[in-house]
C-alpha cells in the first residue's frame, strides 16, 4: 500500500524529464502569477517510490504547465494496479477538483491515461551518431549551412535568443513570457544553441535538459537563417551533445505539416503522449453545464427571452 512520502520527490530531479525538475517548477511559479507547487510523492511497503510534478492554480493542477508534461517517475517499473493506486492516493490526498497528468511513452517510462497526441522524438544510440539517421535532405541542408559560413554557439546567452524569439512569435497564438525563459536559462534548465553567420545570430534553439531526456522547446530564425537552413545546424548540435551526455532521447515537440516533415528528416519518430485525468463529480456537473450554455450566444439568448 502506498503512503505519502516527501523523500520520493527527489526522483523528479534525478530521473524525471525537463518539465519535472524543481528549477522548472520554481521558474513557472515566479514568472506566472497564481501557480503553486503541489508535487506528490509516495512509497510502497517494499521501498519502491514514485512521484509526480504538479503545479496548481485555484482548485486545478496539472503536470506540468505551461503546455508541458511530467508523468509519474518511479524507482522501479510499476504494475498497472500500482500505478492507478498511486494516482488514486494522489487525488485523495490533494483534494483538488481537477487533476491532469501528461506523460510521454518513452522507453522504460511509466504512463497512464488516454492517448492525447504525438510528439516527434529522436532516439539516441550510444554506438551510432545521430547523423546516421538523417534523411538526405537534412544532410544537404547541413552542408548548405556550413558552406554559408554558419557556426553554432552551443551555450549562448538569453540576450541572443530572446530578440529572435520575440520577433518570430509576435503573431503566434502561444507565446511564453520573457521572465520565464530568462529564469530557465539562468537556472541552467535550458540551453541556448545559436547559429551565427558573419557574427549575426540567424537562428536560435532553446533546449530543456534533464537526466532523462532533452526537449527542444522553443526555436526561432531570421529570413537569412531560413535561406541557409541554419536551424538544421542547431538541431544537429543538440543531438550530438545529447549523445555525448548519454541521453537516450530528444523530444523535438508536437507538430503537423511541414514541421513534422522537418523533424522526420532528422530521424524523429512519433511517440504518444498520454493524459490521465481526475475530476470530482461537482466539477464534472459544472463543466457539462458550461458546455450546454456556451453555444447560446447573445442573439440566441435574446430570442429565448
Amino acid at each position: 500500500m502506498w503512503a505519502p512520502d516527501t523523500e520520493a520527490l527527489t526522483l523528479l530531479d534525478s530521473g524525471g524529464g525537463p518539465f519535472s525538475r524543481r528549477g522548472f517548477r520554481e521558474a513557472v511559479i515566479h514568472a506566472v502569477p497564481g501557480w503553486r507547487d503541489v508535487s506528490f510523492g509516495a512509497k510502497l511497503e517494499d521501498g519502491a517510490m514514485a512521484a509526480v510534478a504538479l503545479l496548481a492554480r485555484d482548485r486545478r493542477a496539472e503536470s506540468v504547465p505551461p503546455e508541458g508534461y511530467g508523468g509519474v517517475i518511479a524507482s522501479r517499473a510499476l504494475s498497472a494496479e500500482e500505478m492507478h493506486s498511486f494516482l488514486g492516493l494522489m487525488a485523495q490526498t490533494l483534494r483538488l477538483t481537477r487533476l491532469s497528468v501528461r506523460s510521454l511513452e518513452l522507453e522504460a517510462s511509466t504512463v497512464a491515461g488516454e492517448r492525447l497526441t504525438t510528439a516527434s522524438v529522436v532516439p539516441i544510440s550510444h554506438d551510432v551518431p545521430p547523423a546516421a539517421r538523417y534523411a538526405r535532405l537534412a544532410r544537404r541542408s547541413l552542408k548548405r549551412a556550413s558552406e554559408a559560413g554558419a557556426t553554432v554557439v552551443p551555450t549562448d546567452s538569453f540576450e541572443t535568443f530572446w530578440p529572435l524569439y520575440a520577433a518570430a512569435s509576435e503573431d503566434w497564438a502561444m507565446k511564453y513570457p520573457e521572465s520565464l525563459v530568462r529564469q530557465l536559462v539562468d537556472r541552467e534548465i535550458a540551453r541556448v544553441y545559436s547559429v551565427r553567420v558573419g557574427g549575426r545570430a540567424v537562428a536560435s534553439l532553446l533546449t530543456l535538459v534533464s537526466n532523462s531526456h532533452w526537449m527542444c522547446w522553443l526555436a526561432a530564425q531570421t529570413d537569412e537563417g531560413r535561406s541557409c537552413a541554419a536551424s538544421y545546424l542547431a538541431y544537429d548540435t543538440v543531438l550530438s551533445e545529447a549523445q555525448t551526455a548519454g541521453i537516450k532521447a530528444v523530444n523535438l515537440g508536437a507538430s503537423v505539416g511541414g514541421g513534422a516533415e522537418f523533424k522526420g528528416h532528422l530521424g524523429a519518430a512519433d511517440v504518444w503522449m498520454r493524459e490521465w485525468r481526475h475530476e470530482t463529480t461537482a466539477a464534472t456537473i459544472a463543466r457539462v453545464a458550461r458546455n450546454v450554455v456556451a453555444p447560446l450566444t447573445r442573439p440566441v439568448r435574446g430570442r429565448l427571452r
